[in-house]
């Protein structure tokens, strides 16, 4: 609300038309994600608060609001150039979204309308009338292609505080797209400007693979980001074996532990579980570390 409130004019926000789904063929894939998922989100609601699930219905609102618009829509909404239209939809957004969380923060609720969408003294969001925007039927494989686009970003916001690169510092990213070459292409810009620190950005349909770069697939996605002018290669090797090591070591002290079944019967199942999440952590933990090793060797 900050945000929105500091970033556009309130007369022009007043204007809105909460009723009307934004349209228009500008509609990046990220606009008609947010659209979507926000139709999607008022229909749930309202079906959870005349059934009386208001736990269900908090949870659903939190997680949009936090996730998707919070973390991902408003950041895109930075970069992507239809200003116009993102300011049309984050204003019928905003605006609906306070109806929504007006049954669990009223008074919040009613101060932010209050300052941002009433239109006289007289215009209380109390008494203002549910959403019941009519619901465009957005083609489905937008969730599937937003969903693609927010695992390869957040692969690539992963890849760097695993190798503990520093923020300032820029990286290049290899990505073989296969039969989602078109989409990501589309997509190049966002995914090099939404917090991933990329320099240079590389898309092919396949290709060879590249020495001391660091692999991920996702859903036959490839993506490299080649390490060599980025890390000290020969220390983290060494450090990755260290690791190795050590964890390979934990591994064989809780296997010990579960393989003894005087201690299985007799431990409280409660302790035992425990024990099997630790190996089941370090075993996964132990699978990485040799990827990682891998890619760089």
């Amino acid at each position: 609300s900050r945000y929105i409130e500091t970033t556009y004019k309130i007369s022009e926000i007043k204007k809105i038309d909460l009723n009307s789904l934004p349209n228009g063929k500008d509609l990046t894939l990220a606009d008609q994600w947010i659209l979507l998922k926000f139709t999607k989100l008022a229909k749930k609601v309202t079906k959870d608060i005349q059934k009386y699930r208001f736990s269900e219905a908090g949870e659903k609102l939190k997680e949009f609001t936090w996730n998707d618009l919070a973390d991902w829509y408003l950041e895109i909404s930075k970069t992507e150039t239809n200003t116009n239209t993102k300011t049309t939809i984050l204003q019928f957004i905003l605006g609906n979204l306070l109806k929504l969380w007006h049954p669990f923060i009223p008074f919040v609720t009613e101060k932010l309308w209050r300052e941002l969408f009433a239109e006289s003294q007289k215009d209380f969001l109390m008494i203002a009338p549910w959403p019941k925007m009519k619901i465009k039927e957005y083609n489905k494989k937008i969730l599937k292609e937003f969903s693609l686009l927010q695992n390869i970003i957040t692969t690539i916001r992963n890849i760097r505080t695993q190798y503990k690169i520093a923020p300032k510092q820029k990286i290049e990213v290899v990505i073989y797209a296969h039969n989602k070459l078109s989409l990501l292409k589309e997509q190049a810009e966002l995914i090099s400007n939404l917090k991933t620190g990329i320099d240079k950005i590389t898309m092919k349909k396949s290709g060879d693979k590249i020495p001391r770069a660091h692999y991920e697939i996702i859903n036959e996605v490839e993506i490299y980001v080649p390490l060599q002018n980025i890390i000290d290669i020969p220390t983290e090797l060494k450090r990755l074996k260290e690791e190795i090591k050590s964890t390979e070591n934990f591994i064989v002290g809780i296997s010990k532990k579960l393989d003894n079944k005087s201690f299985v019967e007799n431990a409280p199942k409660m302790v035992v579980d425990k024990e099997r999440e630790k190996l089941a952590t370090q075993e996964n933990k132990l699978k990485n570390l040799k990827k990682y090793f891998e890619n760089i060797s």
